[in-house]
């Protein structure tokens, strides 16, 4: 591909041959931001400056100065830049030393037009682009010579480029890379069938422009072969496999440069790759909810193309047969509707035959947001699929979230599901190796045991986490394919054996290039030439249900039973809309006691397809897609406004459909107030705070200072790298009025983007129960914030009973290895045991509570880093809304938040 000055057109054919007499492009930084990302010299090309079109991004570095003196000097960059992804036409401003030298134009890819064009100052630059690849986005890369006049130079060569502001992401990266004689050399855990011999890897750069010959020499081979100029992966079966220790490596290429590298072979064990392959659904978040639909709707008539087509090609020579995985029955729903009898009636007998396996939850649900009513409704479609078309589902797979609620555990047993596939997500890079998920991975991944709700029951659910989550193959391209798993199965066999994993069968989730991503209808001709070419380890494609059935059978005896929850640790991302959340959980809550009263009055029947609608729109809201993958970068983008309107649309459909159906069924509803054992006869009010400096209980203040605030104080903390905590800042009390019934307060005042907090305390003294109320008034904030509640008492917390209402579990006994340490979720109140009196608090609106202080948001190298130990049980807040993830529903919230909790002592 060759473009020269003031051409506007480039075709994706023709590489531009450069002689290998060039200057390297990069040098060292200057400044701009830095990003870790593909590229076509994957091993040595990992991290690149980038500059987007908004205006404000510039990118600058230093080049390489000539060692002799040229009439022209030719530099020579690694780059990148969005066309796949790319929206319109972009323009970025490329300057040599504070002069505008060219400016680089790109195209979105789509027919007809070239991907990148230059318009340059002077006739005197020319500059090529060759080619090299794109990534799993259509995106592209390849290498930019830029060719000047050496009197333009100087000392130190100073390249700047900037993204013009077209209000747009897109973007134009330049790798921190230097060509070069590299080497790296890795041996893996694959023995070859031909061979019978372990496959060593070699990844090398070549910098010359011509093919050229390189040697290795080891002490258990000899090899000479080709290299091609550029990016080189050789895959060498060279080793022994009973061979194990160290073996030194020496590369020479037959221009002269030589590399040595010592390599460590450890043992090899054999291993059964058990693939599940299925899409994540996303409802949202990459695409528009209703495209999201249209996807997976697609995937599904997609497999049954797959199942249908392998039929005919059942020989020796194909010895998988397609297995495909739908894991939230939301897409099955979706396809159900617009799919004609026969495609019904196939998808109904691929389902029977095992071909397609359905897994029982209706969405990916934030099962910590979720009551038990609520997760009993999340697998109502699948009894409705069971009734309908005898279709029996045997299990439940959760995708993407870390961490589940002791509440769902409990009705996947209750709900008669056997199986239960956890999926984290899985992002090797970061710190807890995924996106927010503490200690899960870490803890639980490749960990397998039965849940019990308690250990005297005679039921259970195996429970078993893929310990690469759903996303380990992730961005890898068809033409790359072989060597990203090759590389990936080796590298996790050795992870493995150094865990030492006691078993045989290995859960593996095979989501392909993407959340949402497509069925890969060449996965069982990939596996069967896979196992041709090696005999260890063995990849087989399978079901969820075969899987644990069989590893049940053959491991079912020795594994452990448990009783706990792994404490989930995204439900905080839903308190990004506050206002909107208490209104999802209130409606919840009304609904569950709407059902009840209609069930008593026997009306419930007549309404059923009315309450499941009303069901299906409460759980979506609580699924647990946030907004658009740009909600923070670009909030007010018609992709971000529109998914969280979308989003919303469910509240609002369910709000309506329970005004409707009460209207209908004429039930009120109305909150059943806990009446306290011991008596609360008076309450003060902190001025200055708006909390209560002292709550007298049976004739002792209850109100303690383990937080340094007083009861009930809201706290807001703005910023995560610095961040700068806010208390009111003073109180206006009005409409005391105390009576030998009851006392109430009102409490107004300010505290950060809040123009109004209004606290309401009411304390009735008939049955011993302190209420209180908030009502703020919020403006908009764009930078992370968050809003607490602290509840500080004078008695020493020994335990808190949290959870389900009807049975409650203990934050002392009850989380297991891997769960959130910083907060807790509970349905609608936690208690306190303490060494005085026992202390409910009631909180149905916000239900996340915090322990051992408030979530600290301060990043270690980009990521938050979650604290391994629960901190001191006295140190308690509720935690009312937050705007820390990196995607939310909404950038920000502004607007009415209100909520209310009560607290009772006995």
């Amino acid at each position: 591909m060759k473009t020269l000055l003031f051409l506007t057109l480039l075709t994706s054919s023709v590489v531009v041959a450069q002689s290998s007499d060039t200057l390297d492009g990069y040098s060292s930084k200057v400044s701009g931001e830095e990003i870790t990302y593909f590229s076509p010299y994957h091993r040595f090309a990992k991290t690149a400056l980038l500059t987007r079109c908004n205006g404000n991004s510039p990118i600058s570095w230093n080049a390489a100065a000539p060692a002799k003196k040229r009439k022209t000097i030719t530099y020579e960059f690694l780059i990148g830049h969005s066309t796949g992804t790319s929206s319109g036409v972009r323009h970025f401003d490329v300057t040599l030393n504070g002069v505008p030298v060219f400016t680089i134009t790109t195209y979105p890819r789509v027919a007809e037009t070239p991907d990148m064009s230059f318009e340059g100052v002077s006739k005197k630059v020319k500059i090529d682009f060759a080619y090299l690849e794109h990534d799993v986005n259509g995106d592209e890369f390849g290498k930019l010579y830029v060719t000047i006049p050496a009197k333009w130079l100087k000392e130190n060569q100073a390249f700047e480029i900037a993204g013009r502001n077209q209000e747009s992401r897109d973007w134009f990266m330049i790798f921190q890379f230097q060509k070069g004689f590299k080497v790296e050399a890795e041996p893996t855990q694959l023995v070859t069938r031909m061979e019978d011999k372990r496959q060593l890897n070699v990844y090398l750069d070549q910098p010359y422009s011509v093919n050229k010959k390189l040697t290795i020499h080891s002490s258990q081979f000899d090899t000479t072969l080709i290299v091609k100029p550029g990016y080189n992966k050789l895959s060498l079966p060279v080793y022994p496999p009973a061979f194990i220790g160290s073996d030194a490596l020496t590369f020479t290429l037959e221009s002269g440069e030589k590399f040595s590298k010592d390599v460590v072979l450890e043992p090899i064990k054999s291993y059964r790759f058990c693939i599940v392959h299925h899409s994540h659904n996303d409802i949202g978040y990459s695409h528009l909810q209703t495209e999201v639909a249209k996807i997976q709707t697609e995937n599904i008539r997609a497999a049954m193309r797959w199942i249908e087509t392998s039929k005919s090609k059942l020989t020796d020579h194909l010895l998988q047969m397609p297995i495909w995985h739908i894991e939230s029955l939301w897409a099955v729903e979706n396809f159900m509707n617009g799919a004609t009898e026969a495609e019904i009636n196939q998808f109904v007998n691929y389902v029977k035959s095992g071909r397609i396996v359905l897994s029982a939850n209706y969405a990916n649900v934030l099962t910590g947001l979720s009551n038990s009513e609520e997760l009993n409704w999340m697998v109502e479609y699948a009894k409705r699929l069971k009734k309908e078309y005898g279709v029996e589902i045997h299990n439940a797979m959760i995708t993407d979230i870390p961490g589940v609620s002791w509440s769902a555990l409990n009705a996947y047993v209750r709900n008669d599901i056997p199986y239960l596939s956890l999926g984290p997500n899985y992002v090797a890079s970061q710190a807890d190796h995924g996106d927010r998920v503490g200690g899960i991975i870490r803890e639980q991944g490749d960990h397998a045991f039965y849940w019990k709700p308690d250990l005297k029951s005679d039921k259970k659910l195996l429970v078993w986490t893929a310990g690469k989550g759903y996303s380990y193959f992730h961005n890898i391209l068809d033409n790359v394919k072989e060597e990203g798993w090759e590389q990936r199965i080796s590298d996790y066999c050795l992870e493995l054996d150094s865990e030492k994993y006691p078993f045989e069968m290995v859960q593996l989730r095979y989501t392909k290039k993407a959340d949402n991503g497509p069925v890969d209808t060449n996965l069982c001709t990939f596996i069967d030439q896979w196992n041709a070419r090696y005999s260890s380890p063995k990849l087989e494609l399978s079901s969820v249900n075969q899987l644990f059935s069989e590893f049940e059978k053959q491991y079912g005896s020795t594994l452990p039973v448990e009783t706990g929850e792994m404490s989930p640790y995204w439900e905080d991302g839903a308190y990004s809309t506050a206002q909107e959340e208490i209104a999802n959980r209130m409606v919840s809550l009304q609904t569950v006691a709407l059902e009840r009263a209609a069930t008593e009055k026997g009306l419930h029947s007549n309404y059923e397809k009315d309450f499941q609608e009303l069901h299906r729109n409460i759980i979506l809201f609580h699924e647990h897609t946030w907004g658009s993958w740009c909600s923070i970068s670009d909030p007010e983008i018609f992709f971000t406004t529109e998914q969280w309107r979308i989003k919303k649309s469910f509240l609002d459909s369910a709000q309506a459909q329970y005004a409707r159906l009460a209207k209908a069924l004429d039930i009120p509803f109305d909150f059943q107030a806990k009446k306290g054992k011991l008596p609360i006869t008076d309450f003060t009010v902190n001025p200055q705070t708006g909390g209560l400096s002292s709550v007298i209980v049976d004739g002792k203040n209850i109100v303690g200072s383990s937080t340094g605030h007083s009861l009930f104080e809201p706290v807001y903390v703005l910023g995560t790298s610095s961040p700068t905590t806010s208390v009111p800042q003073g109180c206006i009390i009005s409409n005391e009025r105390d009576t030998k019934f009851a006392k109430m307060v009102e409490v107004h005042t300010t505290m950060g983007c809040m123009k109004d907090i209004a606290i309401f305390y009411f304390l009735d003294k008939t049955n011993n129960q302190l209420m209180v109320s908030y009502r703020i008034e919020k403006t908009i904030e764009k930078n992370k914030e968050s809003m607490h509640i602290a509840l500080p008492f004078n008695a020493n917390t020994t335990d808190i009973l949290y959870g389900s209402t009807e049975t409650p579990i203990s934050l002392k006994t009850s989380q297991l290895p891997g769960s959130n340490r910083e907060f807790i979720c509970t349905e609608e109140r936690i208690r306190l045991q303490t060494d005085g009196p026992k202390i409910t608090i009631e909180s149905p609106m916000v239900n996340l509570f915090e322990v051992g202080g408030m979530v600290d948001e301060q990043q270690v190298n980009g990521a938050k880093v979650w604290k391994r130990e629960m901190g001191s049980l006295n140190e308690l807040y509720l935690y009312v809304f937050n705007n820390y993830w990196h995607t939310n529903y909404k950038a920000y919230q502004d607007g009415q938040i209100g909520f209310m909790m009560s607290v009772t002592f006995e």
